[in-house]
């Protein structure tokens, strides 16, 4: 069973947690500082769905990101999502992805240790 964290529920976390939960062996735990996204997401997930901000190693502890196979995070802002990666770097999390709009950031994420960086503006192009 791999435990995937996606911190940021907005339309590339969202659709990650749809692709995720139709294939067998993912645990889930879904991150978003939106209430009402949250309480929506955990009707529609078999997932376990934390109301809070993903920049908190607290809240990141207890979605069990010390057991967690990948940490990937994609919410609105670059900076939260290099914050949310570096500390998934922090915690030995094996897989750490960023979500980052500005490709400027590219080189600097892999510095940091990102394993993979996903681009909305590349992959549209």
């Amino acid at each position: 069973m791999m435990r995937v964290i996606i911190a940021g529920l907005g339309d590339v976390g969202t659709q990650l947690a749809e692709d995720l939960t139709t294939q067998q062996g993912f645990e889930l735990v879904l991150i978003d500082k939106d209430e009402e996204k949250c309480e929506a997401l955990s009707g529609e997930f078999d997932a376990l769905v934390l109301n809070g901000d993903g920049t908190e190693p607290e809240l990141l502890e207890s979605a069990g990101v010390k057991e967690a196979d990948a940490l990937i995070a994609t919410t609105e802002s670059d900076a939260l999502n290099m914050v949310i990666a570096v500390l998934g770097k922090k915690f030995s999390v094996p897989k750490v992805v960023a979500k980052l709009n500005r490709t400027s950031l590219r080189t600097t994420a892999r510095e940091l240790g990102v394993d993979y960086v996903i681009s909305p503006k590349l992959s549209a192009a």
